[in-house]
């Protein structure tokens, strides 16, 4: 009989299987003694002749593999704790730069936007046509800009904001574009080649970083099923 027998708590189960001759399972537990040390799963018995037997099955090699995998499980659940706490934490300061910048840059928009419908409502005598509409292209990208900030500010609240599928026209888009460079540039002479339908799948942020990023264009040259280049 092994010397740990008794603390490994198997001896009380020997002596009641050999007063009542039932088999019993003693579940796996940690044996250890002087000489050896290992997790062990027994089962008990009688035989025929009132002898009493234990048969165990050593359970280390998979205690151990079981203890490591846990361990590694812990490790990683700490490390996807401590990853989403940075990310949280840049996210935070992400927003809070963003609505920095934006609250900075709309005043000069305001004051821009203000002068030019001051100088068309003003002065309309002295503005030839083209005065005219230079005046009007301005007020019309501030305010392009404007919406391009309140964009930006949304996109940096990505992370708050609930994902849904939508269908997006890229077709659209790249027609939108194309129509804001010609209206920009009339003197360059441009041929825009737009495949049509071109749609795609996205959530509903990523459809307003797709608007975003064409609003942002400045030159482009081709958009077809190949892509844009």
């Amino acid at each position: 009989m092994f010397p740990g027998v008794r603390e490994f708590g198997l001896l009380a189960v020997l002596r009641r299987v050999w007063e009542t001759g039932n088999p019993e399972h003693f579940p796996i537990r940690l044996y250890q003694d002087e000489r050896i040390k290992g997790w062990r799963e027994n089962y008990v018995y009688r035989l025929p002749s009132g002898d009493v037997v234990a048969v165990y099955d050593d359970v280390t090699e998979r205690m151990q593999a079981e203890e490591a995998l846990r361990r590694a499980h812990d490790e990683l659940e700490m490390r996807v704790q401590q990853r989403t706490a940075e990310l949280a934490a840049a996210n935070k300061e992400l927003e809070a730069f963003a609505y920095s910048v934006s609250h900075d840059l709309r005043a000069p928009l305001r004051h821009i936007d203000g002068f030019s419908h001051a100088l068309l409502e003003d002065y309309p005598d002295k503005l030839d046509a083209r005065g005219a509409d230079y005046l009007s292209r301005i007020s019309a990208a501030t305010r392009h800009m404007s919406q391009l900030i309140d964009d930006l500010l949304k996109l940096s609240r990505l992370t708050r904001t609930e994902m849904t599928w939508q269908t997006v026209d890229l077709s659209a888009l790249a027609r939108s574009v194309a129509a804001e460079l010609e209206a920009g540039q009339p003197g360059r002479t441009v041929e825009f080649v737009i495949a049509s339908p071109v749609s795609a799948r996205a959530m509903s942020a990523c459809s307003g970083l797709c608007s975003t990023t064409s609003s942002a264009t400045r030159e482009v040259y081709e958009c077809a099923d190949g892509g844009t280049d």
